[in-house]
This record gives C-alpha cells, structure tokens and sequence, in this order.
C-alpha cells in the first residue's frame, strides 16, 4: 500500500488535505450557523409562528431519519450479500477477500447514509432558524434580508459537502490501510467499492429526503387549500391552519 509517502496511489498529503479541507468546511459551517442566530428574530407573533414550524421540522425529520436509517440499514446488509455471492460464485474471489470487501462496502453505505442525514438535521435546524430572521431583517430592505438568507444557505452549503468530503477521504485512508499487502489490482477495486457504497448510502438518502419532503409539503399545501378555504373557510397561508404550518416544514 505505502511506496514512501503514497496511500493507494496517492501522496499522503493530498488525503490529509482533503481532510483538512473538510473539517474547515464544517467548521466554517458551524461559525455561519452562530451569526446567523445572532440576528434578531422579531415581534411576539413572529416567533410564535416560527415555534410552531419549527415544532412541525423537528417532528417531520425525526421521523424520517429513523425510516431512512432503517432502510439504508437493510439496503447496506443487501448490498455486502449480493457483493459476497458474486465475487465468490462469479469471479472466483478468495472467500476472505470477498468478506472483507463486502463488509467494508456494506459499512460504507451506512456510513454515507448517517453523513447525509446528520448534514439534513443540521441544515434544517439553520433554516428554520434562518427564515423567521430573514423575516425581520426584511423590514430594514431587500439586502439585509439576502444578507441572512445567504449566510443561512451557506451553512447547508458547508455542511453537505464538507461532511462529503471528510467521509470520503477518512475512509480512503482507513480502507487503505486496511486493505495492505494485498495484490495492487485487489486493493484498488476494494477501495473503489467501499467508496461508492459512502456515494450510494448518501445519495439515497438525500434522494429519499427529497421524495418525501416534496410530498409531505405539496400534500400540506393541498390540505390547506381544501379543508382550510373550501371547507373552514380560513384564509389562504393563515397561521392558525396547522396545513399551512407543516407546508413551511
């Protein structure tokens, strides 16, 4: 694995400064999140409304990381079966090999599914935090209101990639130490496998994020419509209808 200062094909430095790269990230991210919530948040009634969504994130994304973990969990034991049985029954791999690999990607997957929910968490806590700052910074003109509004956006920005990054680069470092003093070949498929599991367990779960919070809103947006104005006749986007609520979830 090690010729000097190479890891896997690649100078020792460059991974440590991926690494670096990704804990300034979220660092950076963490700094943006506290200025954020040094802006003001507005009247009384303001922050009531923004109790209650935040109430209803909270609520919504509890729930949807336990289903998403559960899945990515049984989605990473499929993935390292289905790797065991090909590469011994198909491709003729050593038994050990092929245990080692399977349960590197099957870890991977978890792992890039744990990343991205913790980046999804994080990012929605600063954009509830965000938008009801946005809000009051509103009334003092259209920049001060973008002003708060990017540097909320940057923390899902920092967050996401940087949280990517890091993931990828400790697991490129841990898995090539682990996979030394195999075959070159052996070592660069194992590497290159376990790292697309991180891609595939963070891709589906931002996937499913996506799916089910397009969904969750448009059926809160279609609730609030028929039975807030059709039926109770209460105004559209009116605060006391708990659809328009869980809409800004």
């Amino acid at each position: 694995m090690e010729k000097g200062m190479i890891i896997s094909g690649l100078p020792l430095f460059v991974v440590l400064l991926a690494i670096l790269s990704g804990v300034v990230g979220i660092i950076a991210a963490i700094l943006l999140y506290a200025v954020v919530r040094k802006y003001p948040m507005g009247g009384r009634r303001m922050i009531e409304i923004w109790e209650a969504i935040r109430e209803g994130s909270k609520a919504y994304m509890s729930k949807q990381i336990k289903t998403i973990m559960l899945f990515t969990l049984g989605l990473a034991i499929a993935i390292a079966a289905m790797i065991y049985g090909i590469y011994t029954a198909a491709m003729n791999v050593e038994p050990g090999i092929a245990a080692r690999e399977a349960l590197l990607t099957g870890v991977s997957t978890l792992i890039g599914g744990g990343a991205s929910v913790a980046a999804a968490f994080f990012s929605m806590d600063a954009s509830t935090r965000t938008n009801v700052r946005t809000t009051e910074a509103g009334k003092r003109g259209s920049l001060a209101a973008l002003r708060v509004s990017v540097l909320g956006g940057g923390v899902l920005g920092f967050s996401v990639y940087s949280l990517s990054l890091l993931g990828l680069s400790i697991l490129f470092l841990a898995y090539s130490m682990l996979a030394a003093g195999l075959p070159e070949m052996i070592e660069f498929r194992m590497i290159l496998d376990a790292l697309a599991g991180f891609a595939f367990g963070a891709s589906l779960s931002a996937l499913f994020a996506q799916l089910g919070g397009g969904i969750y809103t448009k059926s809160a947006d279609i609730g609030a419509d028929l039975v807030g104005k059709v039926e109770a006749g209460i105004p559209e986007d009116d605060p006391r209808n708990p659809a328009v609520i869980a809409d800004q979830v």
